[in-house]
């Protein structure tokens, strides 16, 4: 089996490829869009292939949390930061075995996921339904 980290951003097929190539330009992480039905979503990898190099060693798919190791975890860092820089709209994160369903939603805001991965705290079948960050207010 293998680990699919993804982000789908609801947009079109060349917008969610040209997004990847932006990322993938900026930061080490591979990032690519999908073929067929997943040809809207964003994998995030090291290889254009699925994420378990991302994955450390002691990792195991029964945890409630994935264990990634800390090079992998400030690759997805770095990639997800770029993304909601670049990318104001709400979308979904998901860390998930090939064929492998969800089996909750959490609504999360995008600097609440940087924290998750920045403490390998991505639950294992979680949705994350990311929202941005509502600007600060001018006084």
């Amino acid at each position: 089996m293998c680990l699919f980290i993804t982000a789908d951003l609801q947009l079109d097929v060349a917008t969610t490829n040209a997004i990847a190539q932006a990322i993938s330009t900026q930061c080490e992480l591979d990032v690519f869009a999908g073929e067929g039905r997943f040809a809207t979503v964003l994998h995030f990898s090291e290889e254009h292939s699925c994420a378990c190099s991302l994955l450390d060693d002691s990792a195991h798919w029964k945890h409630e949390c994935w264990l990634l190791h800390s090079e992998g975890c400030a690759l997805l860092r770095e990639a997800l930061t770029w993304l909601m820089e670049h990318h104001a709209g709400a979308w979904t994160f998901e860390m998930l075995w090939n064929g492998a369903r969800s089996t909750g939603e959490l609504l999360i805001s995008a600097p609440e996921l940087l924290e998750l991965v920045r403490h390998n705290q991505v639950r294992n079948t979680m949705t994350y339904h990311v929202v941005p960050s509502a600007p600060p207010l001018e006084h």
